[in-house]
């Protein structure tokens, strides 16, 4: 999955949004993707678009409570990822709502331990999908690929 998730950001990012799915899928499958990878990323995409209620949000990011990760969490994500994700809100670029959608669309993929890359490369996609101007900088960090392996 992550190949698509990588290729729709080196093609479509610059745009500043994603096309419908039809065009998406038509130019996936124009590079070579099978259907059902497409479908399935798709449906992934999707989750970014889940929004609970205002108040919620609002809980979530006035919380002053501590994160403890679950154990499930724990096995989806390496600890150098969960690192980076909490590096990520106390820097102020995701809030911890935001920080949220991104370990449950993490523990969607129901692959195997994800890494730094693969989280930077989640996160850019949450902020992309929820149209959040991305400073220089942190698109430069959330861009540079360390190591493609889970760490």
């Amino acid at each position: 999955m992550f190949d698509i998730l990588f290729y729709l950001v080196e093609n479509f990012f610059q745009n500043g949004n994603l096309p419908d799915n039809e065009t998406i899928s038509r130019q996936l499958a124009d590079a070579g993707f099978e259907k059902d990878d497409i479908s399935e990323v798709l449906a992934w995409l999707k989750g970014f678009d889940y929004a609970r209620p205002a108040i919620e949000q609002d809980a979530v990011d006035k919380s002053s409570g501590f994160r403890v990760f679950s154990i499930e969490e724990q096995k989806n994500l390496s600890s150098k990822a969960r690192g980076f994700l909490i590096f990520l809100q106390d820097s102020g670029i995701i809030s911890p709502y935001q920080r949220e959608i991104i370990i449950e669309q993490v523990i969607s993929l129901a692959e195997n331990q994800v890494g730094v890359d693969e989280v930077k490369l989640i996160v850019l996609l949450a902020l992309w999908s929820q149209h959040k101007t991305v400073d220089g900088l942190v698109l430069e960090m959330l861009a540079t690929n360390d190591n493609l392996t889970a760490q």
